[in-house]
């Protein structure tokens, strides 16, 4: 039974092999196969048209979004360069985070330390409180462990600026001093030997609202940033 089977298979083949031989010396199975191909070609050509256009679509769109971060990131560059002396060294920064902690992608590999003064054209937007090899916490004016000193641009009248979370207050400012409205405040300074600290002549804000103390004895003010800290990009860090 078996062998029979194995002799019935064997001149199945032998037969099909044999069909196949002789329409492709008689030139009918390249005529079928030109048929096949003609049915099915339109087929794939538009499936393979498909597939380059989606890769072309999606490749073009990666590019797009490359080129408009490389365009901004030398717009902000630009700008920077003509709104303080070249002579300091400025290190581009890509904004990572504004959330809760202001990070960048700039770290000690970078060259970056504590202390380095973060701006943005000639504003103050922050200084580096810690880092990793490769991004760096921006301390705003507005966080809560911010203060340093600074003077209005009317008068030159000292005072502090603290971070309330949400904003900053100039004040421990003495009564005799006149704060006005809309009043620009700039940063004093307080550079160390090594270069690190807040750079001097930065603008934090401005002046918003004005009331005395809780205890009477000074006078502060409410401040407005300059520039809206979370939809930053670009910064540029001072070292």
């Amino acid at each position: 039974m078996g062998q029979r089977n194995t002799t019935s298979l064997f001149i199945a083949l032998f037969s099909f092999a044999f069909i196949v031989f002789f329409l492709d010396k008689t030139g009918i199975l390249l005529g079928v196969q030109g048929i096949i191909e003609g049915i099915l070609a339109p087929s794939q050509r538009a499936i393979q048209s498909a597939l380059t256009n989606n890769s072309q679509e999606s490749l073009t769109q990666e590019q797009l979004l490359e080129l408009e971060k490389l365009k901004k990131e030398n717009e902000d560059l630009r700008m920077q360069l003509g709104s303080k002396p070249t002579s300091q060294q400025l290190l581009p920064a890509h904004v990572l985070s504004s959330v809760r902690f202001f990070v960048v992608d700039r770290g000690s590999e970078d060259g970056v330390q504590v202390g380095n003064t973060v701006v943005f054209k000639n504003i103050y937007i922050g200084k580096i409180a810690s880092m990793t090899e490769r991004t760096a916490r921006v301390l705003l004016p507005t966080d809560h462990e911010s203060v340093f000193e600074a003077k209005t641009i009317t008068g030159a009248a000292l005072g502090l600026i603290k971070g309330q979370g949400d904003r900053a207050i100039f004040g421990e400012v003495t009564l005799s001093e006149d704060l006005k409205e809309d009043d620009g405040i700039v940063t004093v300074g307080n550079v160390n030997e090594a270069g690190l600290g807040i750079r001097g002549g930065l603008l934090v804000g401005k002046i918003s609202q004005v009331r005395k103390s809780d205890d009477q004895l000074f006078q502060e003010a409410l401040l407005v940033p300059l520039v809206e800290y979370k939809n930053l990009e670009n910064v540029f860090i001072i070292h």
